[in-house]
């Protein structure tokens, strides 16, 4: 169940809002396993766990991707936005973010070994890329709808996964070790807000925003939600 959480009260001198958004794991939370990263140019911790549910000590999920589905292209959020990602010790970062429909999807790769890279919209693939260490960056367009996403792995060494959420808008932002995730600079308006999860989904919460004020929204997940 999702809970919203409204609020006014921010300085005269915003000129468009923050929305504050929180997600929080109520159920039993899955044990991870350990990463076999057999590959020893990965190096990284040798006690790093797989992330497909990471939950905070205060019950926060992180790698939530929370943006406006609905309303915000016509608040002035039509324009482009590139996603961003990177490898760090054979792992994806950001594990999840965003792009614009009309925006680009990037990868660097800052690893001293080469990942082959198989981009899926939903089960069909997208793309099969190599991508040698040093290289630049892969880049690459996407044909998805807004609330579509696209999931990345190496097909060489696959606990290597991300995961890409296309919107209409720039205004998204990801959750952290807590589950708060800020999104910028949005207008005063009536919005769609929703939480996206790799395992557990998309949640959705109606919100007005006020003139110059700041927004919460606040999601749950219980772990029964079915896979995307």
């Amino acid at each position: 169940m999702a809970v919203v959480l409204l609020g006014l009260g921010a300085p005269a001198a915003h000129a468009a809002a923050i929305l504050r958004a929180h997600v929080q794991f109520t159920g039993k939370v899955p044990r991870m396993g350990a990463l076999k990263r057999t590959d020893p140019a990965c190096g990284g911790n040798k006690f790093a766990m797989e992330e497909d549910v990471v939950v905070g000590a205060t019950g926060g999920l992180k790698n939530v991707l929370v943006y406006v589905s609905k309303g915000g292209a016509a608040a002035g959020g039509g324009r482009a936005k590139d996603a961003e990602l990177s490898t760090q010790a054979c792992m994806v970062r950001p594990r999840v973010t965003a792009m614009t429909q009309n925006g680009m999807l990037r990868v660097n790769n800052a690893d001293t070994v080469g990942h082959l890279w198989h981009g899926f919209a939903g089960v069909k693939t997208a793309f099969l890329e190599q991508q040698a260490p040093g290289s630049q960056p892969l880049v690459k367009e996407t044909k998805l709808q807004p609330g579509e996403f696209l999931r990345l792995r190496d097909d060489l060494k696959p606990w290597m996964a991300g995961f890409v959420v296309v919107t209409d808008n720039p205004f998204f932002a990801a959750t952290n070790d807590l589950g708060d995730a800020l999104v910028m600079d949005l207008p005063p308006g009536q919005y769609t807000v929703t939480a996206w999860h790799e395992r557990y989904g998309a949640k959705s919460v109606e919100l007005t925003v006020g003139a110059d004020g700041y927004a919460d929204a606040r999601f749950s997940f219980d772990g029964t939600e079915p896979r995307p």
